[in-house]
């Protein structure tokens, strides 16, 4: 059992720099001492050593807040150092003895160390978990953690015992399945759309491949009729052009002529502008003249303007100074005159003063002689006061001794009945331990045959397992095989196909209407095969060089046509059919009678083109004899071969198609037969592996068990130990503690007789001193008041001295202020005088300068309009001129606009000719005769009605046929992959119906063990009963789970509707049972009895007592009825700023 041996705690909270060492006993260990002392911060430091990071946890702020502060200094860093007892090697470290230690430094970061070697945090707690200690296990149970508990909502308290369940790893894998099958839904309903959107472009394709037949061929049609059109304009354009040239040339001359009239007025032109300078000159000249002239006198104007404005404004200035001056000499003696009068109010004051301030030292005199006499009166009552209190104090203290002996006393005899009570119990549990150890043992033997059994079943479903998988790896080898080669099929046959259209294509323009219509004098031959239907497309590889033949019915018209044709430099072949050739043909091996069957239009036709050729059915040919073989090759019987390509070819293509659709068509019975049995393999896995997990899950169940019994059983024999020992160690405390009683007895007649003894002082001597000290007080007070009303009247009259000085010596500074302005004014009034006849002297003598001025302006003035007659008249000879050019220049303009108009339409025309020969040259398809006989006239509509249906099919895809044969081989392929999805997906809901089956198991395990456990613990504490439940018991998986108690006397309530005691009450009983289920070496407990009544408290002591039998104790608190259980106490206080220990057992504090 892993036990905590020492807490060494060092500058952590309370804790100062001094290392402090407690020792907790193995049993139960309570831990008290005053408010404030540190108690709760010892099971913090633990807290703190097992990895505890949340400050909440902590208590604190801060982590750095950890660390000791006394008055406002803080030590550099806290250390806290736990060690464990490991004797039975339950942590996985080879000694007998951990130490956990843990460093936390002033920059909140920390040091963690086991058996002095530095590890990280999450080493140390892995190292704790293999003994299930947590930091924040339930086996610590701090301040307010208690009532949170009763409190919590039921889905709160559903989260807790699912964690003590520990259905966490069923959550994870269900978590984990959960992804699993959103990807695979994702996945199916990818591969749904992709597929829908596939099977769309597959029908697209099948209309844009016949589209791009009919867009070809309209094309083609469309090309010559353009040809057609752009020749015509090509024709038009030239003689455009021819035209545009003889404009050109005679434009050019009327430009000529226009350019010479224009040079002659240029000229005259640039003489009058020379003359018309000149004047301008002059009239410049003058008007420079009379501007300096008009400047000086507009100057001489502004200047007298300027000195009248001056003389007038420095006049009124100086009746301004003069007003302000006799203004000033008004104030001055109205200030003087305030002066006189604030020195006689200021005598009067200091006189009133004078008289306050002697009769003030009078009163001081007084007061000072009645505080001596009254602190000497004061000195005599402290003294009697200190005798009287020494007396009270030795009586109190005497008194308290005394309590203290009697509380002793009753406590021996309490603990004497105590110990008698133990020993009988002790009894009574080693005959237990020793019945429940037979049952122990007995359990073991059973588990150990379960696992022996539970380890050959995983060993038998593994091989099963193992033998299952490499048959599904088998089968996948086998259907992926498939996949891929029927793959290169459907590619083979896509191509093959795509060959046999383009085959169907150049026969296409044969089979395209399956109506026969009456035949015409003459047709074409493949007219003729069309209107023949099936039988004539048949035949038609055959006849592949005659297709665009003339088929006319006598000679003597076969003839004139190909005598036209000659004529013309017309190629062209004509086929009569007026001979009748079908009379003498061989009918065993004719080819035409082989091929015609009951036609006799085709017989006759192919007698005509194919004359005494035998048909080979095994591809040999006589010397002499023509004939042709079912691949093709023509012989005519001299030694010629003609290989007819098309025939052998379509006949290989559609033998090797229907090769390649039987190969695919075995194929897909593979994979089908694959698919089928990987579904029942991909099942019976599946069972197989959940076999696995449940036969897994049970074996570990069964270890745990096993564990849990051995464990159970050295805690037997340990405790068995444990109690023999106590025995006799409650025999000796019994004779012990008789002893203790006698002493006690005697004390307590010692100090009844010391007390009293005790006398008080005499009280007389007290109440007369009090009378004086009240006499002298009342006369102290009567004077303080008086002394505070003279200092109101002096602080008064002081106020109106420094007022009336302050307004003397303003009104003093203002007067000396105003003898300096008038000074200064009478300066400025003399400054203006002088000023105003400067200013009338100058006044005269502009004006006598303006009027020379203004003669010379007006003579030159008469010569100035002189001059502007002049420019007068060349200005409108000039204008008239201007005129004459402006036209000619126009003219020329208008010329030059035309002959670059007619550039202009001569590179329109040029660029137009040269597009429609580009055009011209881009059109390389040959030239359809099937358009040369029809008439001008009818051309247009044809090319309107090709280009509408043109536009009905413009938009085609010219890779329609290979996209096509390539997005059957995808979408057959995207079929089968849906449907291995689909099958992923169930078997993923299969697993998740598992999960949910299993953790509902494990969870309805734990909730059971729990509420049994909670109601034993709670009647223990209470006597009453209690109990948990589903607040929706319809659905265990998600329901929450609500406490229900019935205390002695009162109906069954939910945790939340009950006081606070109460619910103190029901979550340790709470707590307790969950320690049941996860036990661990110690638990922590934190003042949990805070709201209890003594009855309950008295009931925890005793459940904790006996929980301290199979565990290690720590408890705060602050009762008497917790601490007489303890085997071990340890007292916390406070002082100078830092926590001390004391620690003591039970029975030594008693003696």
């Amino acid at each position: 059992m892993v036990y905590i041996k020492r807490v060494s705690i060092q500058g952590f909270k309370s804790f100062g720099s001094r290392r402090v060492v407690i020792k907790p006993e193995r049993g139960f260990v309570v831990i008290t001492g005053p408010n404030g002392g540190g108690k709760s911060n010892v099971l913090d430091a633990i807290k703190f050593s097992l990895g505890e990071l949340s400050v909440n946890a902590l208590r604190v702020g801060k982590l750095s807040d950890l660390i000791h502060e006394n008055n406002g200094k803080r030590l550099g860093q806290a250390t806290v150092t736990l060690a464990l007892d490991n004797s039975d090697k339950s942590l996985p470290l080879d000694t007998d003895e951990v130490m956990v230690s843990r460093t936390i430094y002033s920059n909140g970061e920390s040091t963690y160390r086991v058996n002095g070697k530095t590890v990280s945090r999450n080493e140390l707690l892995s190292i704790l978990a293999s003994a299930n200690i947590r930091p924040s296990g339930f086996n610590i149970i701090t301040q307010g953690a208690v009532l949170s508990i009763a409190e919590k909502s039921p889905e709160e308290l559903r989260r807790i015992i699912d964690e003590v369940a520990g259905v966490s790893e069923f959550d994870r894998r269900r978590a984990e399945a959960l992804k699993e099958l959103e990807v695979a839904e994702k996945n199916v309903a990818i591969a749904r759309a992709g597929l829908e959107e596939l099977k769309s472009r597959v029908k697209q394709l099948e209309l844009e491949r016949s589209r791009l037949t009919r867009n070809q061929l309209i094309s083609r049609y469309l090309s010559q009729l353009r040809r057609r059109k752009l020749l015509e304009q090509l024709n038009e354009l030239d003689e455009k052009l021819l035209s545009l040239g003889n404009e050109e040339r005679l434009l050019e001359g009327r430009r000529a002529e226009a350019s010479k009239n224009l040079e002659d007025l240029l000229r005259e032109r640039q003489e009058k502008l020379s003359k018309l300078k000149g004047i301008e000159e002059e009239i410049s000249e003058i008007q420079r003249r009379m501007s300096v002239l008009r400047s000086g006198g507009r100057g001489g104007g502004a200047s007298l303007e300027s000195l009248k404005s001056s003389i007038r404004g420095e006049g009124k200035r100086y009746s301004k100074t003069k007003q302000e001056i006799r203004e000033l000499w008004r104030r001055l003696e109205i200030n003087r005159a305030e002066v006189s009068a604030l020195e006689v109010e200021y005598g009067e004051a200091e006189k009133k003063r004078r008289q306050q301030a002697a009769e003030l030292d009078e009163m001081e005199h007084r007061l000072a002689n009645l505080k001596e006499r009254r602190s000497i009166l004061l000195g005599s009552l402290a003294r009697w006061r200190e005798a009287l209190a020494d007396a009270e104090s030795k009586r109190a203290s005497l008194t308290r001794e005394l309590s203290q002996i009697e509380a002793r006393i009753t406590l021996t005899e309490q603990r004497i009945s105590e110990v008698s009570q133990k020993i009988a119990e002790d009894k009574e549990a080693l005959e237990r331990i020793k019945v429940e150890k037979g049952l122990i043992e007995a359990e073991l033997d059973r588990a150990q045959v379960s696992l022996a059994d539970y380890d050959k079943q995983l060993s038998d479903l593994r091989e099963e397992s193992r033998r299952l998988r490499f048959r599904i790896s088998h089968y996948e080898g086998v259907r992926e095989e498939a996949r891929v080669k029927s793959g290169e099929l459907f590619r083979l046959k896509a191509e093959v196909e795509g060959a046999l259209n383009l085959l169907g294509e150049v026969r296409g323009t044969v089979s395209g209407n399956n109506q026969t219509p009456a035949q015409p004098e003459i047709t074409k031959l493949r007219d003729l095969l069309h209107s023949l239907g099936p039988k004539g497309e048949e035949i038609s590889p055959l006849l592949l060089d005659y297709l665009e033949a003339l088929v006319v019915g006598k000679d003597s018209l076969a003839l004139a046509l190909a005598l036209a044709a000659a004529e013309r430099g017309i190629r062209l072949s004509v086929i009569s059919l007026e001979e009748n050739h079908g009379q003498d043909c061989r009918a065993n091996d004719c080819l035409a009678c082989t091929l015609a069957g009951g036609n006799k239009e085709l017989r006759k036709l192919l007698h005509t083109i194919y004359p005494n050729h035998s048909f080979s059915g095994d591809g040999w040919f006589e010397r002499g004899r023509p004939a042709i073989n079912q691949t093709g090759i023509n012989y005519n019987g001299h030694g010629v071969f003609h290989v007819l390509a098309e025939v052998g070819l379509k006949k290989r293509l559609e033998k090797l198609l229907s090769e390649v659709e039987e190969a695919v068509k075995s194929l897909g019975e593979v994979g089908g037969r694959c698919e089928a049995i990987l579904r029942g393999l991909h099942g019976e896995l599946s069972r197989v592996e959940e076999r696995i997990a449940g036969v897994s899950i049970e074996r570990q169940e069964s270890i745990a068990r096993i564990a849990r019994l051995i464990e159970r059983r050295e805690e037997l024999e340990a405790e068995e130990k444990k109690i023999s020992e106590r025995r006799e160690r409650l025999r000796d405390e019994h004779n012990n503690l008789q002893m203790s009683i006698a002493l006690l007895q005697e004390e307590l007649e010692h100090v009844r007789r010391k007390v009293e003894e005790v006398a008080e002082p005499q009280t007389t001597e007290a109440e007369e001193l009090q009378s004086q000290l009240e006499d002298i007080n009342s006369e102290i007070n009567a004077i303080e008041r008086r002394v505070g009303e003279v200092n109101a009247v002096v602080r008064s009259i002081r106020q109106q001295l420094e007022r009336i000085k302050s307004r003397r010596d303003e009104l003093f500074k203002t007067i000396e202020e105003i003898e300096g302005e008038v000074e200064r004014l009478v300066r400025d009034a003399d400054i203006s005088k002088k000023r105003l006849k400067e200013l009338s002297q100058l006044y005269l003598e502009a004006w006598r300068s303006a009027n020379e001025r203004m003669g010379e302006l007006e003579a030159l003035s008469n010569k100035m309009s002189e001059a502007l007659k002049d420019r007068g008249v060349l200005s409108e000879e000039l204008s008239l001129l201007e005129n004459r050019v402006e036209e000619e220049r126009a003219k020329l303009l208008s010329l030059e606009t035309q002959a670059r108009s007619l550039a202009v339409t001569r590179v329109e025309l040029s660029m137009s000719r040269n597009s429609i020969l580009e055009r011209l040259s881009s059109m390389i398809e040959a030239p359809i005769d099937d358009l040369s006989h029809l008439p001008d006239e009818f051309l247009d509509d044809v090319g309107k009605e090709l280009e509408a249906e043109l536009g009905e099919v413009v938009m085609v895809n010219q890779l329609a046929g290979l996209q096509y044969s390539e997005l059957i081989v995808e979408y057959k392929g995207r079929s089968g992959n849906i449907a291995i999805l689909e099958e992923e997906r169930r078997r993923i809901l299969e697993i998740l119906e598992m999960l949910d089956a299993k953790k509902l198991e494990a969870f309805m395990r734990t909730f059971s063990k729990v509420s049994e456990m909670f109601g034993k613990y709670f009647t223990a504490l209470t006597g009453g009963s209690a109990w948990l439940e589903f607040s929706e018991p319809e659905k265990p998986l998600e329901s929450g789970v609500e406490m229900y108690v019935t205390f002695p006397g009162k109906s069954p309530k939910p945790s939340r509707s009950i006081s606070g005691g109460e619910k103190s009450v029901a979550a340790v009983a709470l707590l307790m049972a969950f320690q049941g289920l996860t036990p661990v070496d110690f638990l922590i407990m934190d003042e949990v009895d805070a709201h209890m009544d003594a009855n309950y408290s008295k009931n925890l002591a005793s459940l904790l007592r006996e929980f301290s039998k199979r565990t290690q104790v720590i408890a705060v608190s602050l009762k008497d009825v917790i601490a007489e259980k303890a085997d071990q106490l340890i007292g916390v206080y406070n002082q100078d700023g830092e926590s001390r220990v004391v620690v003591t057992r039970l029975e030594e504090n008693q003696s």
